[in-house]
């Protein structure tokens, strides 16, 4: 169970700072599987089964997931297409292309390192997916409640209008918002 929950605890870690914003990103769930999807390639293609090539595979996912965002929030941001629209259509797309890239067929490999990462390295008897998932948490809290960045997204979310008019760049904002919720998918 703390493994299944530690998942959807990184996923709110990048909801929140957009619910923060008066924003909604309904893409998420897609953007995991497109991430997810491309790391599974991207390692099956290199092969092995060592920390190199699970790095490989968990730098793209993040890098995927990162452009998702950072394309919803362009387009939320720049283009001034509301979020709702924006994300819906980012969901589809998202999930399309991961299917097209799998050719609708599952990718069971993943490096033992990977594997054995979420099975067999544990902490007081818990695994240590749900521990590194706790330490996001933690993280995610401290930059929302007590740094400029989570007062921004605070003051975006309050009064948009009066944001912009104390002089933060809420377009730029924006972007970095969603880029975060992919970063975190």
């Amino acid at each position: 169970v703390l493994r299944q929950v530690s998942i959807y605890g990184l996923l709110a870690i990048g909801m929140t700072f957009v619910i923060a914003t008066a924003g909604i990103d309904l893409s998420i769930g897609s953007v995991l599987v497109f991430a997810s999807v491309v790391a599974a390639k991207l390692m099956e293609g290199i092969g092995g089964d060592g920390w190199g090539v699970t790095a490989i595979g968990i730098a793209a996912a993040l890098v995927s997931g990162i452009a998702w965002g950072v394309l919803n929030g362009f387009l939320i941001a720049k283009a001034k297409i509301p979020p709702l629209i924006v994300t819906l259509g980012t969901l589809s797309i998202a999930l399309g292309l991961a299917q097209v890239i799998t050719g609708g067929i599952d990718i069971r490999s993943a490096p033992e390192a990977l594997t054995d990462f979420n099975t067999y390295i544990k902490i007081l008897g818990i695994p240590a997916l749900p521990f590194v998932a706790l330490i996001t948490v933690i993280v995610g809290g401290i930059v929302l409640h007590k740094t400029k960045f989570g007062r921004y997204t605070y003051a975006i979310g309050s009064n948009e209008l009066g944001a912009r008019r104390v002089g933060i760049k809420v377009d730029r904002h924006l972007i970095m918002i969603y880029g975060l919720s992919g970063l975190m998918a």
